[in-house]
Formats: structure tokens, sequence, C-alpha cells
């Protein structure tokens, strides 16, 4: 099917899938053998590559569950093998819990002669890992117990995707012909860039009465994720729960306070685009609702295909090599298109080692779509990239590189629309970037805000109730959109929609991505492309700081100036 991605690269069925899931169940008994002889340096190699190997194969098990379940959510058949594999993902971590509490009993003078010894060029960023662990590590027991207990993490986070994939319906509005229409994960978008207000409004209101209808259990889910990484915060001694968070990429907890602290200098520009956006729309006062809605009153649509085309044109500046992936990739068979029922609603992009990158959409044929197409393609090429140069132990790059990768493409698809579009779809095109840096930079921030602000308060003890998340998010939206931006009954529920607070201090990222993304796309646009495709080949062969450094950004500067500067330009050509 043309409209359906293509996973039959993987499996071509279920029963090939349980071939390879079976050998990955085999193999986990012969991964406990080394438990407690990993003394040198052959048996710790060897041991290293078995379990490369085998969480390799269960990667690849787990991806194609993964997006089989994607397809449709309500599905019990794949919903089962979904669980299936998840339950081996906690063997295998079970199975290999022993092996940082040994390595890090080793002296850092060995460690450091694995690390320069070719034979672990593999295992490098690992074994450097395992030193930065140290202090964080617990015994073999107590390590044991948190593995065996690793498929309740994921508890919390299922039962919200389920409710909100599955069981959240936002009954019908009427459209601006009168006609009745469902409103949906996947057409909510399009119904709040109606020029109809009162279409927008209806359908701004029945998602949100949708959320505050089950308010009291979004409330004890959302507190037991943050309970989960607070007690993983304090067992394993650090700081903060933002700390341990991003310990593992090597990420300074300053940089997430400074990206809070710079864009709070700089508010005044968003106080400064509602006060614009307010009077272009001619209207008495702002809501929420009216943030989407294109301006001059034109709505634009494309096909699939003309979507392709606008990326393909795009990416240009990144090289004939990049171009020619990327077409063959969207013509052929990475991508799952349209909503249908039961599909994971927004757009991600996924993949393994040995499968291609692919993209799931719920594309409706918005001018929003095709620059989530692009975005999601950014993510799908930086995988291409890195797992075509680097082994399989370095390829996987982190979200804190991999949010530049996305928005880089979204500014690409940006410049070239404006190089060749005129009147209003240009100025459609305006505000798009417009509100992907409000979207993707200021609110995110807000997003990272209030999720440190959570942790914060469940550190100190203080509980989490349905009143002090939705007061707090209220305080925290009228500081980030400014006096002219009039109160609503609903944003206060915001919160409860957002899957990414789930994901441990994840959000922030995008911020950080945009920004940065905004620095690299200076140098593509004016032909040095080079060094941010060498960035995106490197996968995980660093962390990720190191990496933006190499490829010319140092994030522990001051970075943010082109995105304050570009938003400040485009408000002023509206």
């Amino acid at each position: 099917m043309k409209n359906k991605w293509d996973l039959s690269p993987m499996y071509k069925d279920v029963s090939a899938w349980e071939v390879d899931f079976n050998k990955v169940a085999a193999e986990l008994p012969s991964l406990v053998e080394y438990k407690e002889q990993l003394k040198t340096a052959d048996v710790i190699l060897a041991c290293l590559t078995k379990i490369s190997e085998v969480a390799r194969l269960l990667e690849k098990v787990y991806v194609w569950a993964n997006l089989k379940d994607s397809e449709d959510i309500s599905d019990e058949a794949t919903s089962i093998c979904l669980k299936r594999v998840q339950k081996l993902w906690n063997d295998f971590g079970q199975a290999v819990s022993f092996i940082d509490p040994e390595l890090v009993k080793l002296e850092d003078e060995f460690l450091d002669t694995l690390i320069a010894d070719q034979q672990f060029s593999d295992f490098v960023m690992q074994l450097k890992q395992v030193k930065r662990e140290k202090p964080h590590v617990l015994s073999k027991k107590e390590e044991a117990l948190l593995a065996r207990a690793g498929m309740l993490w994921d508890d919390p986070y299922n039962i919200f995707s389920n409710f909100d994939n599955v069981d959240a319906h936002f009954g019908k509005v009427k459209d601006e012909t009168g006609a009745e229409v469902a409103v949906t994960h996947g057409n909510y978008s399009t119904l709040l860039e109606k020029q109809d207000r009162g279409v927008r409004q209806a359908a701004f209101e029945a998602v949100y009465k949708e959320y505050e209808g089950h308010i009291h259990t979004l409330t004890e889910v959302l507190g037991a994720v943050v309970k989960q990484h607070d007690f993983l915060r304090e067992v394993r001694n650090y700081e903060s729960a933002a700390a341990a968070a991003l310990h593992g990429k090597n990420v300074d907890v300053e940089v997430y306070h400074n990206l809070i602290k710079q864009v709070h200098k700089r508010l005044d520009v968003v106080y400064k685009y509602v006060e614009k956006r307010k009077s272009l729309l001619d209207l008495d006062e702002i809501r929420m609702w009216d943030l989407r809605v294109p301006v001059m009153g034109v709505e634009l649509k494309f096909s699939f295909d003309e979507a392709i085309e606008l990326c393909v044109e795009a990416a240009k500046p990144l090289g004939d090599d990049y171009v020619k992936v990327l077409e063959e990739g969207l013509r052929g068979g990475w991508v799952d298109k349209y909503e249908t029922k039961g599909k994971r609603s927004g757009a991600f992009s996924s993949g393994c080692y040995d499968s291609w990158p692919y993209i799931l959409m719920n594309f409706d044929g918005t001018l929003n779509d095709v620059f989530t197409l692009m975005h999601e393609a950014g993510h799908s090429m930086h995988s291409y990239l890195a797992n075509q140069n680097q082994p399989y132990s370095l390829a996987n790059y982190p979200i804190f590189t991999a949010e530049i990768a996305s928005t880089v493409n979204e500014r690409l698809l940006t410049d070239h629309l404006l190089k060749t579009w005129e009147g209003d779809r240009r100025l459609a095109v305006l505000h798009h970037e417009i509100d992907t840096i409000r979207a993707t930079f200021f609110r995110q921030t807000m997003f990272a805000e209030f999720e440190l602000m959570l942790h914060e308060t469940v550190a100190k003890g203080v509980p989490i109730t349905k009143d002090f998340l939705c007061d707090q998010y209220e305080a925290m939206n009228k500081l980030y959109y400014g006096p002219t931006m009039s109160a609503d009954a609903y944003i206060k529920f915001e919160w409860a929609r957002i899957p990414h607070f789930y994901y441990d201090f994840y959000v922030y990222q995008y911020a950080t991505g945009i920004a940065a993304a905004y620095n690299f796309a200076e140098h593509i646009l004016s032909g040095d492309a080079d060094r941010y495709l060498n960035l995106l080949k490197s996968g995980g062969s660093d962390y990720p700081l190191n990496l933006l450094k190499k490829a010319g950004l140092d994030m522990t500067q001051d970075f943010y100036g082109p995105i304050f500067s570009r938003f400040e330009e485009l408000v002023e050509q509206i």
C-alpha cells in the first residue's frame, strides 16, 4: 500500500519477527555467564561485543513491534507483541545489570588503558561513561533490583498514552459550513487555523474539556512519573532530577538554567508579537485559539507529492548525496502518511541500525504538515548518515543533537519558500516561521520551566494536586504570553495533554536545538554545509557538547543571538 510504510525489509510478517525474538531470548543466559568475570581486557572485550550483538538484534525486534503498534494502538495482536518485547527488553536489562557495577570497580588507570586500546574503539564512549558514572552506580544487588523494576517506569506514560490515543474523545464541532466534524488529534491543528473564530474556539474548548473531565486521573499519573524521577535521583546520588537526566550526555545543568534565564530576558519580543497579531486580526481581545489562524485569510493545501517536492528542493544546500537519499526515502517506503483509526497521533521518526529510518505522519495537507514532514525527514537523514558512518555502538545520537537536525531542515524549507513564493503565500511562510520559533523555542522553554518546577516541588516534599498544577501552568502561560493575551477558562489544563512531561527533561532540547539550528543554518545557506553534515555523520561518537564544538558551535557560551534577532526581524515584516 503506497500510503503505508514498508516494514517488510525488517520482517515479512510476525512469524519472521518471532524467530529473532526467540533468538534474543535464547541468548540472555549466555550474557549472565560473564558475571564476576570482568577482570581482564580480553574478557571485557568479549563481553561488550556479545552484549552489543544481542542489543542490536533486540533493538530491531523492538522497533518493528513499536511501529506495528503505532499503526493501530487498539489492535490487540500488535499490542501483545509490543508488551512481549518490552518484557524481553526488561529481561535483557536484568541480564546485563552486573556490567556497570563490575566495571566501576576497576581502577581508572586500567579503564584509561582500555579507552586508549584500538580494540575497544567501538566501546570508547561506554567506557568513558563508566568512569563518569562511578559516584552513581549502586551495588550489583541494587542495580539488579532497579533493572527488574524497569518495566514499572513505563507505566505512567503507557496509561497516559492509552488515554490520549485511544480513550480520549473530543466530540464534534460545526465547521464554517455548519457541518459537524469530529475533533481528533489529527485535525485539531487544522481546525485552529480556520478563519471562522467560532470554529477555532469550539475546537479548542472541545479538546480541553476532555482533559478537564479526567484531570484528577491525569494529575496522579503525571505526579507518579515525577516521583519516579525523584526516587532515581535520590538513590543514585544526584543533586537534582534535572542533573540526573542531563548527566548521561554530559550536559551541565547550567545549560538548562541558562536557557530559561536568557528567554526570560527577551519575552518582550513575544509580547510585541501577540500585540501585533491582535492588531492584524482586528480583535478586541486575543485568545490562545487565535495564535494559529493565518492572518492573511488564505488556507493552503498540499498533496503529499507536492510536500515531497518542496522538501527535496529545500534540502539542496545540503548537497546532492543528501537530496538523493532523502527523495528516494520519502517516495519509497519510509513514510506512513495519513491518519487512520487507532493510529498513534502526531508524527515521529523511528528506526534502528538495521532498518530504514521510518516516519509516522498524520498528513492533512496543511502548510504545517509540510514542515512536519521536513522536520521528521531531518531526524531520518540524521539516522541514515550516522548509521552509514559509525559502528552500531556509536551510531545512536542523543536527543540533544537530534533536535538540531530536524529544525535545520525546517529553516532550510522556510528559506526556500520565502525565495520562491510571493504575496499571501509568502506571508503565510513568515507567519509559520514566527509560530515555529514561538512554539519550539519560547513555548518549549515554558514547558521546560514547568517541568523543572514540578521536580523541584516534589523534591521538597510538596504534594502535587490538580489545583497546584493548573494554577502554576496558568501563571506561567501568562508570563510567557504577556498582558495582551486574554485569559480563558481552559488553557490551565494544557499541561495534561503534553506527552513530553513523561520523558524526563526532554523538552528543553527542542529549544536549545532550534537555537543551535539557526546558527548552523546561517553557515549552510552561505555555502558551508560540511561541518554540519559531519556533525550528523558523527552520531553518538562523542558527548553532544563536544560534537557541536567540533562543528563550530560552543553551547556553553551565549549562542541565542541569531534566533532572537530572527524573531524580531520576522515580527517587523508582517
